[in-house]
């Protein structure tokens, strides 16, 4: 349920990922949703990310059922490896907790399944954290993608890379460990390649 009383939408983060901090930040800006509070493994973890970043009036959970149980929080962001997110996503939204997932949503489709299942059930949403789509310029482009009359694709080439670098490697980022991102680069960057794909053949997904 949202808050009535501020009308907006009271958030928290799942986790301490790097990229939480990006997002955590931008949460924390929005006239619209709330940051409520962060939850990691341990609280000393919690409270030091909460201290990089400058938030204040966050509270911070130790452990991640304590976050699924907190009656003060609308929607979590979960920004986890994606071995963990069928887990939590099932306990978040069968305590009807709204979902901002990262990409990919799952390692299997019977997973991803599983998960839009379960929400639809708990009368919760689920999306997946793929930015771009809400980006000026991509609904710039999406009115050519629209336009049948004149628009008519014969062959998509995509592509998406960066440097990670010998730390990206020798450092054990979760996209090249089997037990944390099984998906590796195709899960990763290659879900922007096969979202734009889609899209120009006007194949968008929603998951609720």
């Amino acid at each position: 349920m949202i808050s009535e009383e501020k009308k907006i939408i009271r958030v928290g983060v799942m986790g301490t990922a790097a990229i939480a901090k990006k997002n955590a930040l931008a949460i924390s800006r929005s006239s619209r949703v709330e940051l409520v509070g962060v939850a990691s493994r341990t609280m000393e973890k919690a409270e030091a990310w909460v201290k990089e970043l400058g938030l204040s009036n966050i509270r911070c959970f130790e452990g991640y059922e304590a976050l699924v149980n907190a009656n003060d929080v609308d929607a979590v962001y979960v920004p986890l490896p994606t071995t963990y997110h069928l887990e939590w996503v099932l306990k978040l939204a069968r305590k009807k907790k709204n979902i901002l997932i990262e990409k990919p949503v799952g390692t299997t489709l019977a997973q991803v399944e599983e998960m839009i299942q379960v929400c639809r059930e708990q009368g919760v949403v689920i999306m997946d954290g793929t930015m771009f789509f809400h980006h000026p310029r991509f609904l710039a482009m999406k009115r050519f993608f629209d336009d049948k009359l004149h628009w008519h694709p014969k062959r998509v080439t995509s592509a998406f890379s960066f440097y990670g670098g010998n730390n990206f490697l020798d450092k054990g980022n979760i996209r090249t460990r089997k037990d944390a991102d099984p998906l590796g680069c195709l899960g990763d960057v290659g879900w922007y390649c096969i979202r734009i794909g889609l899209a120009v053949n006007h194949i968008y997904i929603k998951f609720l």
